[in-house]
């Protein structure tokens, strides 16, 4: 796998702190189909103060355009693997749990399975106290049973916009 464009977050301005993270990812030139169920998958998530072995809840179906439009899904979503998300923090706060799931921008088949031609984003929602700030370095590394894992780490900037690119 491999990160596919940009890594952006929904940042809270009066807060200073980021409430969301949205990382693109796609299987790279050559490589093989990853299942992404919480079955087969993992979700470390590592900060300047937090260090969570596995936050990851599960894929969603359907296509999702946005971050936002994912996070309210997941959260209408309070069955099975989506149940552990409780709050859209786009509109109505934070969740009371720090936790990653993953949607589809872009899908071919709608399953938990990406593909060639497939672009997932992996949405880590943030609790209370979790909330990364300014100049702090956030860490997400998925793990798979098959092939080498894939690790993306940013620093935070200033927020100054509720849409903050990671780069």
């Amino acid at each position: 796998m491999q990160v596919s464009g940009k890594v952006i977050a929904g940042g809270d301005v009066n807060n200073a702190w980021i409430h969301t993270v949205g990382v693109p990812i796609k299987i790279a030139s050559g490589g093989d189909v990853v299942n992404l169920s919480n079955a087969t998958m993992a979700v470390k998530y590592v900060s300047n103060s937090i260090n969570y072995d596995d936050i990851y809840v599960g894929a969603m179906n359907g296509e999702y355009k946005s971050l936002s439009s994912a996070a309210a899904a997941a959260l209408a979503d309070n069955s099975g693997d989506m149940a552990d998300i409780d709050a859209n923090p786009f509109v109505s706060g934070l969740s009371t749990n720090t936790r990653a799931y993953i949607y589809f921008a872009q899908e071919v088949n709608s399953n938990d399975i990406l593909e060639q031609g497939e672009t997932a984003v992996l949405a880590i929602t943030f609790k209370s106290g979790d909330t990364p700030q300014v100049l702090d370095k956030i860490k997400a590394e998925i793990i798979i049973p098959t092939g080498a894992a894939l690790t993306v780490e940013r620093q935070i900037p200033p927020i100054t916009t509720s849409i903050v690119d990671l780069g």
